[in-house]
């Protein structure tokens, strides 16, 4: 095979000709892609030890749209907030230093939670090694960390603090115990504090530990000695 591709008349080719030509790579799809990463990681001398994987939604703006054609448009979750809208689902996996590993298109109501499966079996046979996969809490249900971990495979999966799994409580610090803030590097009982030590405003911390809620001081004709 040539290293080097002449295209005669190149520049009499219109962008509509080369974007209609694209629909001839949708069945080779996941050869091209694999070759033209092999093609980078080595050229680069890549080492793929961290997987990002994500999805996001793109959507279309179309006068008319027939909910019965067979497309990937369907009304779904719109991460631009535009659920009125016709949408397909874009997944995408990278590198650490954000290089295209693969990506995939899927029918517009499809869920964050109902990919995995498909996106581990499809990098199966890449040869990426003993990677660690990288996703958000959208992906981090029992089942998608379970499949993550076949064949040897690890993962690192955001969570919210307040879920409340096992995994999370290790995780954080200690809690404050119940009924006290944090105030001056002791623990104080959540009740006013005497006049004496009482400050111009006092600031607690949430026993969620979420954000710092301000509570004002009395006026002085309410403190209690």
């Amino acid at each position: 095979m040539p290293e080097k591709v002449v295209i005669p008349d190149l520049p009499n080719v219109d962008v509509q000709h080369c974007c209609r030509a694209m629909d001839f790579l949708l069945e080779p799809q996941e050869d091209v892609e694999r070759e033209v990463f092999h093609a980078v990681a080595d050229l680069f001398h890549l080492e793929v030890d961290l997987l990002f994987f994500d999805t996001t939604s793109t959507y279309f703006e179309m006068d008319k749209w027939d909910e019965e054609e067979e497309d990937l448009k369907a009304l779904g979750r719109s991460k631009d907030s535009r659920r009125d809208l016709p949408q397909i689902v874009i997944g995408l996996a990278v590198t650490r230093d954000g290089i295209p590993i693969r990506s995939w298109v899927w029918l517009g109501n499809t869920s964050d939670m109902s990919v995995i499966p498909e996106v581990k079996r499809d990098l199966a046979g890449w040869k990426l090694g003993g990677v660690v996969s990288v996703i958000d809490r959208g992906f981090s249900s029992k089942e998608d960390l379970r499949i993550l971990q076949r064949t040897g495979g690890h993962y690192i999966a955001g969570e919210r603090l307040t879920a409340g799994k096992p995994e999370v409580e290790e995780a954080l610090p200690p809690r404050i115990p119940k009924g006290f803030v944090r105030f001056r590097k002791t623990w104080r009982r959540k009740k006013w504090l005497s006049a004496m030590e009482r400050p111009a405003s006092a600031m607690f911390w949430s026993v969620t530990l979420r954000k710092p809620s301000v509570m004002p001081t009395p006026a002085p004709s309410t403190w209690k000695s």
